[in-house]
């Protein structure tokens, strides 16, 4: 019985602990961490944090003067992909904002300088899921190292969504994912999936955040850069992995994003399915589902499976067999990490 929680990521007291389990996780760690290191570099193969250097180009065209959303001459040069993105950056301008301070600094210190932020933030969320569910990260850790190496802000959401999971109902957590939603829009999804945790304060805190940060990218971009963005943002196909991109129609993001959000608040007190939906419509608007952001919907999944605690430890295994593929909840627990496991390999060999 313990060895089967243990394998199922029930926690087990260390010294109850098998051997074997042990070097399970040891090895599962390994994996993870030389995947993770192996990603990030292929990531930065042109260059270091390729969508941290784009941050750093917005900020530096603030701290000059010129247009946040134009390239003016002497700027730095950006990669344009027109009709999908015609633009220097795809983020509201408090991302770029929030990178001012770091944008008086030559590049490769401002880079080193985000990359050790991002690179504690991830880890210490890759960690708290690793602890129940050590498979679930070494299956994302190529997404997760590519998040990492890429510098995208995403990594920071991945870490927001962990705590704000952790800490559900808490307003802190809220306020953080506030912030991040501040910087890259898409974290706006999660909304209906706080109403339908049906606390107030949380919900309060994360539009207070999200206000503030707005109002601080105003006042450091400008109103006009302000005033420009929601036009960006629907016009705009990132993702060579997103369905408009894939498709050429450019509204099909925006639609299943909203049914997306709709379905997730039609499905409330189902927290797995809710998170499998918000996954989908991270990955098809953003193409980022692959990259990290997926790990969360474990933490909502079945801990300890009822059929490892319903007295069948001395049972054969076609018995636990049969067991589990006729229990409800070990069935979504399959249904939902296959999915994810899915999306991640296509968007790879699509990306």
């Amino acid at each position: 019985m313990k060895q089967l929680r243990a394998l199922t990521g029930g926690r087990t007291p260390a010294s109850e602990t098998p051997r074997r389990v042990i070097l399970w996780r040891l090895a599962l760690a390994c994996w993870s961490i030389g995947i993770v290191i192996i990603q990030a570099q292929r990531a930065s193969a042109g260059r270091l944090l390729p969508d941290g250097f784009t941050y750093y180009a917005a900020a530096l065209r603030l701290n000059v003067g010129h247009l946040l959303y134009r390239i003016s001459p002497g700027d730095l040069p950006i990669h344009l992909h027109p009709p999908y993105w015609s633009v220097p950056l795809l983020s509201p301008p408090f991302m770029a904002v929030i990178w001012r301070p770091l944008a008086v600094l030559p590049y490769d210190t401002a880079a080193w300088i985000w990359l050790g932020l991002l690179t504690v933030a991830m880890a210490w969320a890759a960690y708290q899921i690793f602890v129940p569910s050590p498979l679930a990260v070494a299956a994302a850790a190529p997404g997760l190292g590519y998040l990492l190496g890429s510098g995208n802000i995403h990594g920071f959401m991945f870490a927001a969504l962990v705590t704000l999971w952790l800490w559900r109902g808490r307003t802190w957590p809220a306020a953080l994912l506030g912030i991040v939603t501040a910087a890259k829009i898409m974290p706006v999804v999660f909304v209906p999936w706080l109403l339908s945790e049906r606390h107030r304060r949380p919900i309060i805190a994360f539009v207070v955040a999200a206000l503030v940060c707005g109002l601080i990218g105003i006042v450091g971009a400008g109103f006009a850069a302000t005033r420009q963005y929601p036009h960006i943002m629907l016009t705009s196909a990132p993702q060579a992995v997103s369905l408009s991109y894939l498709t050429k129609i450019r509204w099909l993001s925006p639609v299943l994003t909203v049914v997306g959000m709709i379905a997730t608040l039609l499905l409330r007190g189902r927290r797995s399915y809710q998170m499998a939906v918000i996954t989908m419509v991270l990955f098809n608007a953003s193409g980022i589902g692959f990259a990290g952001g997926s790990v969360i919907v474990l933490l909502a999944l079945p801990r300890e499976p009822r059929f490892v605690t319903a007295g069948l430890a001395g049972r054969r295994l076609a018995a636990r067999v049969r067991a589990a593929v006729t229990d409800p909840e070990v069935v979504e627990y399959a249904l939902v990490v296959g999915l994810i496991v899915l999306v991640e390999v296509v968007a790879i060999f699509v990306k």
